[in-house]
This record gives C-alpha cells, structure tokens and sequence, in this order.
C-alpha cells in the first residue's frame, strides 16, 4: 500500500519543505496512498524519535510522520512537530491532517466533510471559576499567511468549479485497489441524534454503533442534491481529551464559531506554522462512529493534496532559523593545551596578585583607561602560559564572574591552534555556563547559514563554522549577559598565525571599547611573545622578565630543585645561573636536570664548570642536548618526524608503535599491556627525544615537544644540522615518506602476517554508530594500539610524500580489498563507509590526495570508472569541496585554463548531485564548460539521460547556461529531447533566454512541440510576459491560436496573468480578441476577473465583445461585480455592457452584488438604473439574494427603491 509511482533514491535532508502530520494509522494510510512517489528514508537527528514516509506530491517534497500507538493530544503532536524540524531543518509547511468531530449547527456539517483551519483553539487551557464554571485561557493560532493565501485561492477556485476531491480519490483507488472501504461511504449511515440524548450502550458486549439508541431521536435533515464532500472553513478547537460533551460543545460552537473538535492541531500549532485540515467522521458526542473514520481520514488527505497543488514550490523554498546546539561548537580538544600546563612550583605566580597593573585591570572604574585589556609578554619559554593559568584558575574562584579561555597550541590539532577553534571554544564555554543565551542563534541575519549547517550536519557531513558567524554569535551574547562579569583568558597568540593574530586583536579591541560604552563588564587578558608590529591603543601591559615577582619564582624553583646543598659553591652556582637565565623559565628547567646529573657523584666544581659552558640562548641549549649524546641517533629522527609531521598529537601508544613500526618491525606484535607497559613507553618518549619530548599530563595522553621553542628550533635549521645530506625542502616529503612506511608496516602486520584480532574484526563490521562497533573499534585499539592511526592517514603521508618521492608501487601494491573493511571498522558513520567495490581514485578523490591522483591514473587512466557513494571520482571530490583532486582529476587529459571555471563548482558540504546523474550532466547543468569539453573528448555520451530522463541538454537549457549549450549543439546532440514537461524549446522560453531560444530555433526544433498539457513555447512566454521571447516566436512562426492548459490560447493566457505588453503584441499579431477557452470565458472575462484594468481597456479599445458570457452565462460585468472591481465595473458600462444581463440562473449583475453584500456596488448599480424588479429563472427577486452582512443604510436604499413591493423568498 505503501508505494506510490516509483520509490527514488533519498534525497537530502534540504530538499524536504512540507511536513505531514497524523494522529492514526488509517490517517498515515490516508496520506502515504496520496503521495505521487515515495523516496528512500534518509538518517534522523539524533534525538528524533519519529518515523517517517518521505515522498512527493507534485512540486512538493513531504515527510509523513504519525504520532506514537497510543500517545494522542497536542503535547504528543508538539513532540512530533519538534522532532520533525530538527530532522528536517528546511521544513516550511506543516499540515496536521486527520479525523476530527463535527459541532452541527448553522453550518450544516455533514459526515466525511471536511473542516479547515482558519485558526485553531486550545479550549482546555483555563482556569476554574465559581460555581464550575470555566474560563478559556487559549490563545487562537492561525496558519502563516502562505498557507492562507492558497486555502483563499482553493476557495476561489471552487466558486468557479468543483472540488478535485473525487478525482483525487479516483486515481488513489486506481493505484491502491484494496483501499476501497477509505473511500465508498454509500453503505455508511449518517445519523445525528439529538443534542440531549445520549448514547445507549450494550451491557453485555459494548460497541461503537447505534443499534440500541432511539432513531426516533434522530435530528430531521434534508438530503443533499450533491453527495461528494462539503468543505467548510473557520476554527478548529483542539484539547487533548475526546470531546464527548455535547453541552459543551454546543457552547463553544455557538461562543466562538467552532466548527470542529479535534485533539493534535494546537501542538503543531505551537511549534510549528501548519494547517490543520480535519475530516469529520462523528459529531462529537456520545454516538462515536468508527464506521467513518477511514473515509473521514481520506477525505481529509485528499484535499491537502489539492492544497499543494495550488501551492507554488517557491513558497516553501525559504526555510525557517534552526537553533545550533552548542555542543555543536565543542571539539575533543577543547581543553588538552591548558589540562597539560604544569605549575612550576605550587607558590610561583602569585605575585601577580598584587601587581598595580593587575589590580587596575579588575577595578571596573578604570575600564575607561584600559577598556578592560591585559596584555601580558614575554620572551620564549619564559612561562607565560604557566602564568596565564594560574590567573584563569584564580579568575574562577570568584563566583559571581563567568570565566572562559582558550590556551593556543601550535602542536596540536588545527582547531587548537586557529582562531577558528578559539571563537568555537569561547562560545561553548560562556552557553554552556549561561543556557540562556541561546536566543542568540535565532538572529535571522545568520538564517541561511545555520539552515545549511545544520542540513549538513544531519547529512552526516562536517561543515565547518564560519569565523565571521562564529563573531558575531560572542559579540550577541555579550550584549545578553547584562551586568554579569565575563573574564576572557586568551594563551599564547605567538602560537596562532600571524594574519590571524592581526585580526583577533582588531575583533577584541572592538569588543573591550563596545562593552566600556555600553556599561558592560568585560575583562581580556592575552599573552604572547612580543610583537613588533601588533598593538593596541588601550590596555594595560605586564612584561613578564622585566618583574621582580617573576625573578623571585625562578629563584625559588633553583632552590627548590637543584638540591647540591648550601656551600659558598652552591649559591653561587645558583646566582650565577639565575642571572644566565635572563628570565627565561624554560631554560632554568632543562638546566636544573643537567646540573643535577652533573652533581650525583658530589663534584660541585664540575657543576660550576658545567654551567659556564652551557649556552645562555634557549636554542644553543637544545643543540648542546642533542650534540653530547649520540647514541640512538635514528630513535631521534624517527622522534622529530612523528612529532612534526603527524596529522594529529599520537596517543603515547600509538607513537610507541609507530616508532617500532620502522625501527624494529620484526617486533611487531599485538600490545601485551603486562609485557610493555605506559610508563615503559613514557620512559621512551624521553629517550628517544634526548629529553626534548614529553607526555602530556591531558585525559588523552599525548606526545610532543616540551615547549613550541623545542619544534621552532628543529624546523628552521636544526634538522640539516642534524642530517647533513638532507636539503630543508627535502626534509618535510622524506618525512612524510618514512610515516608512510611506518603505516605500512604496521597496516601490512595487521593484514598480511594476519593478526587475529584484526582478522575477526574485518570478518564482522557491525553497523557504524551502533554500541557493538564502539566496543569493537575499543578491543581492537587496546590490542592494536596504532592501527587506526595508520589506517586513515596512510594515503595522507604518501600523498604529500609524492611530491619528490614517486608513489607508483605503493598504489599498485597497497590491498583496498583490506584497507576498505579496516577503514569501515574505523568509520562513525554509515554514509562514509566504503563499499567494497570502491576504486582507489575515487578513495583518493574523497581525501584530496591530488599527487596520489596523478599517479593513480599513470596505473589507469579511466577518471570515469564507476564505484563508491558518490558514484564517480569527480563527484567525490566534488563533494568533498576538494578543489586540488578536482584539477587533478581534470588536467590528465586536457590543458585547463587558469580562469573562473573551479571558482563556479560548487563544493564541499551543499554539493549536490541528482539521482543517477553522470559527470557530464553535472557538468552541462552547472555551466562548467571546460569539463564539458574534456568529457566529450573523452567520448562521454552526450545523451545520457538520468532518472527523469533528462540530458546534458536539458539541463543546461534550463540554467541557462548559453556556452554549454552552443557546445552540446556543436557536438551534434539532439536538441529536442522530451523528458516530462521538460523540452529545451519550452525551459528556455519559461525562463525568457532570447539568446539559447533562438539558438534552439536554428537548431531546427519544432517551434510548437508541446508536452501532455499542450502548452507551446508561445503559450509559455504569453502567461509569463516574456515580451523578447514572444516577439521573436511570433517572427517565426509560432501558432498566435494555440490552445494549452484549458483550451486558452496566448491571449488569454496574457490578459488573466496581467502581462500587457504581452497583450498588445498579441494583438498586433492578429489574435483573435474573442477567442474562448473551455470555461467559454474571453480574454475580456479573463482580464476583468483578475482585476487587470489596464488590460480590460487595452481590449475594449480594439474591439472585445464586452457581453459574451461563459458557461455559467456571466458576462464580464456579472464577473467584474462578483470579484468587487468597482473601476472595471464604471469602465464596462461606459463601453456599453448590458446591465439587466442574466446569466443561467437568472441572476442580474445586481443581484449578485446583493448576494455578495457589496454596498459600493449596489449604490454604483442602482445609480446607472439597474432593474430592481427583476426576478430569477425560480421566481427569486432582488430582496431574496440579500445578504446578512449588508450595512442597513443600503438595505433601507433597496426597500425604498422596490417600494412595498413584497420580494418572493423561493
């Protein structure tokens, strides 16, 4: 039952705008039979539990979703509301449709009607008051005005012509035979007792029919001449109880105009902007009718179907503001950098406490001067960061401040060393501590941006904050914290780039001077080494080596630490070394160790020796290290590469492995953990770096340099003094080279020589995120420390290896047969696992790997080859926003130009391709027509159709694209390929592209080929004003008669959309001015209805018949005073229109006015004589046809022109 016309591959997450609710399963039945094709489900957001049915209804695409079994009412409703819009964040439309009770009264609710929401009422929300009385406290929600606007527009339409409900129900019945009882209700009974008689239930076996209860009590009511279902519109009340009561029904119904009773629509309506569309299957008493709830349900759906089918798909383009959790913002290593920083001594630092500066810099009534800046500064490894946490930490003692920071770390991950990960870090810790701040993501000026990150988020993508977003989000909520105190401690900017560094400190001057204006407490204290060229005008600066309180901590570290006793030797030597250190703490840590080693036989005078020969410089002193001992000199080079050069920090275990992997890879072997052990490995980490390494004290123990100075010192010329016959630029791909092999080995052990864990692991892969692939990746890495590092990093180093060193029997040799399932085990997600059959290219593409690439296709050349997630290589890339692979990918087989075609793809995480699209389709739809040109020359075909069966062709006629299509043209494709209501001809004259129109046209199309509903390019361009494109079809040759949609032709077409230029160049053609269309109605009546004036005088003046009648037998001016268009009214009797003219039922334009109750029009036509008298084809004169709302003053003007003439009420 479920499938409607073909089910399509999933969509993204985006492309779904309108949300279908229901209560039942017959109501979920009801929907899912009105879909037009059904879409394979997509992922859900993490904490949505619904379950969805995805499809299309014409241009629109729907997710259906149903209420639990068992869990009905609006708080239930709301749940679904809300979980359906973190699934699908682009959801503009909500449509709540159902079953509901009819409240019987003066507007004659029939059973299977239908109820339509004008706003929607939650009678339930009150307050007791005396005597039991209960007073509504409920606040009327009404439907946005997109969706009122198309109810107003149905609405119209069915004054005109009948409902599509029958047909609607027809076609399902044709496609869903076994759905016959949803839509047959010439077997079902309408019954309506008596507002006072209840229902009479069996004692013994209880059921829902009436078969006990009196028919004598029955309501009289005359049967309808029409049996299909009646529509009514006005207010839905909504409880989450049955309404049962029929006393209180009938009060709600009379007090506030109720209509129906239902249980969901206010929750919807409180979380989402929906329309609630019920149909009616009991009345909302005592006799509950379950024999009509499937034709109710049914109903119900049938006319939210011909809702969309009014509804233009740019109506749901735009997509409501979805509110980032800020656990979006966090990262694993938000906190490692200051987690790792270890106190140099448990009393240093505290003299900052009592620094002036310190104390100006917390005193709010000096903000003016300092705008709430501290800039403290020092040389290298003077201790900066060791000072900085001990004034965050301080800083938190204070409870009534919220306090956050960020510690630069230029050796760890790249979100710890980029403002990126600063503005991101910032922002989680100040909502984290303060939810209320939330509100800041509802800023409607970052819409399109949250929509599209979060889309891309529930596609299981990782899309990547913008700087400028991530500003402006600290900036808002620093104007909500009001009057609370907010500390900023931002470490070591050294260790941030220096463009970076330049506009951070712009970004927080301007913060510090906005908060000193506004009255707000704001504090910002950075550190950094000094620079030359960064500045600010306000602030306060503390340089660290020029303070006596920084002086005295490295005096008490010296006495604290070097213990060689208390001789005139030994203060000495300490004086002497304090004052060699020149503030330096870095430099007094690593010589406190060389001292006291140089002391444990007791030779203070070698102590003294040695410390006159020490370097005073930070860098000398690293060489000194490395130069006095030579042994294991490859442990020390394998050290520097992997602390340089890895992707990321290595675990200690992973960096013990990878070290083994190239020194000793017989010693391979799964990790005994009672055989080596962690401080085992940590005492590696010191020797293999001769001391200049170290672990990090973070919960994820790392390794890495004792200090940035350690890697600034290796990269600028310690490495070629080190290794000689290595030049510098060499140093980088020689090390990627020796990571790569290192990978390799390991990956190789774990594969080759079959390791058992690894050989269980590949044989059974359970699903990505469940809880088993979490506990098996967990066994796996306890026993395999380093596989996953050198699984998903080995095409990496060999990548950037490739730049000197070739690469080509790698590839041939590395297994993807056992890479893939390795990788796979590794993988969160199920959408970027890899399908066994993946080519290496298209893994490479995936990666950006753009050398690998060019290698690659050396072993095989094919870029097209099939296999992977997204089909094709160029795709992956693509994809992935990945522009080298893309020019990789491209430039093997053609010299691409240097110009704006790369700028113009669209990549990275809103990358999109159709279903079974080819790269050359993605290509020609996207104007791209440097990769056009190099696929054809590849002999890609030129007429591939996808799904829909549309070619390169079409698509790039239908974006116009006007090089891409000369250039199919050339290369000999059909230039009218028909797919749907997709013909080139048609797409380029709908969107008014003279120049691919008339390429088309020289092309030799057929200027009138025309799709299913018959409407030709001319048709097209004369509903849509396109004055170029109808002057040039008219010049060749194009049918001015043409008849399309409804039997109208271009003129008629023109004249009701309002087009006049359009008109006037019809007209000027020859086209017949009183031509009709099948409703008999002219261009003249097309015009008047729509209310285009100019246009009605256009065609009067050349000649319309101003009283041709369509079929109901209106005239223009019957039609111009039904549609209240009082100057078209004045301009019709000018050009003579028959006043007294009558249409089938006897009806005179006056007489409608008075049934519509237009005073204006009545008083108009009274004034220009119309006939009073005059009476219908069943008797009924003027006074019979007023309306209720007509004011009295006009009433009074009617009576005194009929006289005492007593009117026939039929």
């Amino acid at each position: 039952m479920y499938t409607n016309g073909s089910t399509l591959a999933a969509l993204s997450h985006d492309k779904y705008t309108v949300g279908w609710i229901c209560a039942l399963p017959i109501e979920m039945s009801a929907a899912v039979a009105m879909l037009d094709e059904t879409h394979q489900g997509l992922p859900r957001a993490d904490e949505d539990t619904n379950t969805y049915t995805l499809g299309r209804i014409t241009a629109h695409n729907v997710a259906i979703a149903c209420l639990p079994s068992g869990y009905y009412g609006n708080n239930n409703a709301a749940a679904v509301a809300t979980n359906m819009r973190r699934t699908f964040p682009c959801m503009r439309l909500c449509l709540m449709v159902g079953i509901g009770g009819g409240a019987p009264g003066k507007a004659d609710i029939r059973l299977g009607d239908v109820v339509v929401s004008e706003g929607v009422l939650q009678y339930d929300l009150g307050k007791a008051l005396s005597e039991g009385r209960f007073t509504r406290t409920g606040i009327m929600n009404r439907p946005p005005q997109e969706l009122l606007t198309a109810v107003s527009n149905l609405r119209a339409r069915h004054r005109i012509e009948a409902s599509r409900i029958p047909s609607i129900l027809s076609e399902m019945l044709e496609r869903h035979p076994k759905m016959a009882q949803f839509v047959h209700r010439n077997s079902l009974q309408d019954r309506l007792f008596d507002s006072t008689y209840d229902h009479v239930q069996s004692k013994d076996v209880p059921t829902d029919d009436c078969e006990l209860c009196d028919i004598s009590r029955l309501e009289e009511r005359s049967p309808r001449d029409n049996p299909n279902p009646k529509i009514h519109y006005g207010t839905i009340a909504s409880a989450n109880q049955v309404m049962k009561q029929v006393k209180t029904r009938d009060e709600l119904a009379h007090e506030l105009d109720v209509l129906c009773f239902e249980m969901e629509g206010s929750g919807v309506m409180d979380s989402f902007v929906g329309l609630v569309i019920r149909g009616i299957c009991d009345y909302s008493d005592s006799h509950k009718n379950k024999q009509w709830q499937e034709v109710a349900a049914t109903v119900a759906a049938a006319y939210a179907k011909e809702l969309l089918l009014v509804i233009p798909a740019d109506v749901c383009t735009a997509a409501p503001v979805v509110a980032i959790p800020s656990v979006d913002l966090e990262f694993e290593q938000i906190h490692a950098r200051r987690s790792s920083i270890k106190p140099k001594y448990s009393t240093t630092c505290r003299w900052l406490l009592a620094h002036p500066d310190y104390l100006d810099w917390q005193d709010p009534k000096q903000a003016v001067k300092h705008h709430g800046f501290l800039w403290i500064r020092g040389g290298p490894g003077t201790g900066k960061s060791t000072i900085m946490n001990f004034a965050y930490k301080e800083a938190t003692t204070h409870k009534d401040v919220v306090v956050i920071s960020f510690f630069f770390n230029a050796r760890g991950e790249s979100l710890e060393r980029s403002t990126h990960g600063m503005y991101r870090s910032l922002l989680s810790q100040l909502l984290n501590t303060l939810p209320n701040l939330l509100s800041i993501f509802d800023a409607p000026e970052h819409k399109e941006f949250l929509d599209g990150f979060y889309t891309a988020l529930l596609s299981h993508q990782n899309p990547m904050w913008q700087i400028v977003v991530l500003q402006d989000l600290l900036r808002s909520a620093l104007t909500k914290l009001g009057q609370t105190p907010l500390a900023i401690f931002v470490d070591a900017l050294d260790e941030c780039s220096s463009d970076q560094v330049e506009e951070l400190v712009e970004y927080f001057e301007a913060l510090g001077e906005e908060a000193e204006r506004n009255g707000l407490r704001l504090n910002i204290c950075f550190s950094s080494r000094y620079y030359p060229y960064i500045d600010i005008q306000y602030g306060l600066k503390i340089k660290l080596e020029a303070q006596d309180g920084h002086e005295e901590d490295i005096a008490m570290y010296i006495r604290n630490k070097l213990r060689i006793g208390a001789s005139k030797t030994a203060e000495e030597i300490k004086t002497g070394m304090q004052a060699k250190a020149k503030g330096i703490f870095m430099w007094v840590v690593l010589v406190v160790d060389i001292l006291k080693a140089e002391y444990r036989d007791g030779r203070i005078f070698d102590v003294k020796k040695r410390l006159a020969a020490l370097p005073g410089e930070l860098s000398d002193l690293f060489k000194e290290i490395l130069a006095r001992d030579q042994k294991n000199i490859r442990d020390l080079k394998i050290c520097i590469q992997w602390i340089l050069f890895a992707k990321r920090p290595l675990k200690l275990e992973e960096y013990y492995f990878a070290a083994v992997s190239a020194l000793s890879p017989d010693e391979l072997g799964e990790w005994d953990q009672n055989d080596i052990t962690t401080e085992d490995m940590s005492r590696f980490v010191i020797s293999s770096s001769k001391g200049l390494a170290e672990t990090t004290r973070s919960k994820v123990k790392t390794v890495q340099f004792i200090h940035e100075s350690v890697r600034e010192f290796f990269l600028k010329n310690a490495l070629h003094e080190l290794w000689p016959n290595l030049a510098a630029a060499d140093f980088e791909s020689v090390g990627h080279s020796q990571l790569q092999q290192c990978c390799y080995a390991y990956f190789n052990f774990c594969v080759v020589f079959k390791s058992e864990t690894c050989l269980s692991a590949a044989q059974m892969i359970p699903a990505a995120s469940s809880d088993e692939a979490k506990e098996l990746r967990s066994a796996v890495s306890s026993n395999l420390p380093f596989l996953e590092y050198a699984t998903r990093n080995l095409f990496y180093h060999a990548d950037i290896a490739a730049s000197s060193i070739p690469q080509q029997e790698f590839l041939s040799t590395c297994s993807l047969e056992a890479w893939i399932p390795l990788d796979s085990l590794f993988e969160m997600y199920k959408s970027r696992r890899h399908k066994p059959t993946t080519s290496l290219l298209h893994i490479l593409a995936e990666r950006n790997s753009a050398r690998l690439i060019k290698e690659a296709l050396h072993l095989d050349s094919r870029i097209d080859i099939k296999g992977g997630r997204h089909r094709y290589p160029l795709f992956a890339a693509l994809a992935n926003g990945n522009h080298d692979a893309v020019k990789a990918l491209l430039q093997t087989s053609a010299s691409l130009p240097e110009d704006d075609a790369f700028i113009r793809l669209d990549y990275g995480p809103n990358f999109k391709v159709k279903h079974d699209q080819t790269p050359l389709l993605w290509a020609a739809e996207r104007g791209c027509d440097v990769v056009v040109k190099l696929l054809l020359e590849k002999g890609s075909d030129i007429e591939a159709k996808d799904k829909h069966h549309r070619t390169p062709l079409s698509y790039a006629v239908e974006n116009g694209h006007e090089t891409t299509v000369r250039l199919l043209l050339e290369h000999g494709c059909d230039a009218e390929p028909v797919a749907g209501y997709h013909i080139p001809l048609l797409d380029a004259a709908r969107s008014a592209n003279e120049p691919i129109t008339r390429l088309l046209i020289e092309a030799g199309v057929n200027i009138e080929v025309k799709p299913r509903d018959g409407m030709t390019s001319l048709l097209i361009a004369s509903q849509a004003g396109h004055e170029t494109i109808i002057q040039l079809l008219l010049e060749k040759g194009a049918n001015v008669e043409a008849q399309g949609l409804m039997s109208r032709t271009p003129l008629i077409f023109a004249a009701f959309c309002g087009k006049e230029n359009a008109v006037g160049l019809l007209l000027k053609a020859g086209a017949d001015i009183n031509a009709k269309d099948s409703w008999n109605q002219t261009s003249l009546i097309c015009a008047v209805e729509s209310g285009h004036e100019a246009i009605v005088r256009l065609l009067l003046k050349a000649g319309a018949d101003v009283n041709a009648k369509d079929l109901r037998g209106q005239t223009s001016l019957s039609c111009a005073v039904e549609s209240g268009h009082e100057a078209i009214v004045r301009l019709l009797l000018t050009e003579g229109a028959d006043i007294e003219a009558k249409d089938k039922d006897g009806m005179t334009p006056l007489m409608q006015a008075a049934r519509c109750g237009s005073g204006t029009m009545i008083r108009l036509l009274l004034a220009e004589g119309a006939d009073v008298l005059v009476k219908d084809r069943k008797g009924w004169t003027l006074l019979g046809y007023v309306d209720d709302s007509i004011q009295d003053d006009v009433l009074l003007l009617l009576h005194q022109k009929v006289g005492h003439v007593t009117a026939t009420d039929g």
